[in-house]
């Protein structure tokens, strides 16, 4: 079992740009969940599987359904959603899926199960249908687009992303704390650096304009989108450092993923590891980071002000960029977590390297 599933982003940013609402690209996610066939280009789910998974009622689940028998797409009407094959599979109709060409989405079957599931409660949502919808879509693209072995989550040239500085003073808690550089450990150098509370966020025009369909609201659209998704936590942050090197991250901000990442082989806590070699080597002698690095939030790290360590005496380069909570099993998207994984353990050896020497 391939434990995901793929959909069409051609299919996808169709049903948007034809509904007002979300149901019936969650329909053609759900349908498109449980397909079956050598190629996978068939399903024989149908209205009780979309009302289960999205939680419609019985008679809208069947007008979704009949919808997406019905909608055609292209110049001359020649793409479809889905067409009847005039078979049954265990009294199930059957039917197969049309084909289109372009970028795919791989997303987990974990997204869409019966009851209560991550779909569920992107459609229960407390937003405008247009929102709901807007966000799915996002979504779909998040999945199309992220890169584990590059940057364990979405390349920021295809999403939002924002800056980090390690310059200047970050006030915190009534002291002011310089940030840069800090002071050398064995062959690491520290530097103190935090998200640049001046900067923007940050997208390429093209990003939105990619995801919707071309106009002045593009842009609206994919904050509004982005905002709900992470509120609801199926994407979440990741501080990227971009040093030159193969880039690495230095901390993931959900604790679930953070979680779910260990069970692949990746540290997602690696700004831990630093912070306990800098404090226990005087980078930190009144403990101010450790005084005010409490948090009722444990999807915050404290103040937010991070000690990165690198293998050069110059400015680490980070950006926070976003990965989807749950991650599809495919080939490519195992390898890259594989290949981070083996670059966050070399940087796991590489801090206990130091700590030992600097205890001995």
């Amino acid at each position: 079992m391939n434990k995901y599933f793929k959909v069409p982003m051609g299919a996808a940013r169709a049903l948007v740009d034809s509904s007002q609402g979300p149901e019936l690209l969650a329909g053609y996610m759900t349908l498109r969940r449980w397909s079956c066939g050598t190629d996978y280009g068939y399903t024989a789910a149908g209205a009780q599987a979309i009302r289960n998974a999205t939680g419609v009622s019985d008679f809208r689940s069947k007008l979704v359904l009949q919808e997406l028998l019905a909608l055609r797409f292209g110049e001359r009407g020649e793409l479809s959603l889905i067409t009847p094959t005039g078979k049954r599979i265990k009294n199930a109709r059957e039917y197969r899926f049309g084909e289109w060409d372009g970028v795919c989405a791989y997303v987990p079957d974990l997204l869409i199960q019966p009851g209560a599931s991550p779909l569920l409660r992107l459609l229960t949502a407390e937003e405008s249908p247009e929102v709901r919808r807007d966000a799915l879509l996002q979504l779909l693209h998040v999945y199309a687009h992220v890169d584990y072995g590059e940057f364990l989550g979405v390349n920021p040239d295809q999403f939002v992303f924002k800056r980090w500085t390690g310059e200047g003073m970050a006030p915190i808690g009534g002291d002011d704390i310089e940030l840069g550089y800090q002071g050398q450990v064995g062959n690491l150098h520290f530097w103190l650096m935090r998200e640049n509370p001046d900067d923007l966020r940050h997208s390429f025009r093209h990003v939105g304009e990619r995801i919707y369909t071309p106009g002045e609201d593009a842009m609206s659209r994919l904050w509004a989108g982005h905002d709900l998704l992470l509120s609801i936590g199926l994407i979440c942050r990741v501080a990227l450092v971009e040093n030159g090197i193969e880039p690495f991250p230095l901390w993931v901000f959900s604790p679930a993923y953070r979680e779910a990442l260990a069970g692949t082989g990746v540290a997602g806590d690696l700004a831990d590891g630093m912070y306990r070699l800098a404090g226990n080597n005087g980078l930190d002698p009144d403990n101010l980071i450790i005084r005010h690095a409490t948090s009722e939030d444990a999807s915050r790290f404290g103040t937010e002000l991070f000690y990165c360590a690198t293998t050069t005496g110059q400015m680490p380069t980070i950006r926070t960029v976003y990965a989807p909570l749950f991650h599809a099993p495919t080939p490519l998207n195992l390898e890259g977590l594989a290949g981070m994984g083996e670059r966050t353990a070399a940087w796991v050896g590489r801090l206990k390297w130091e700590g030992r020497r600097a205890a001995a």
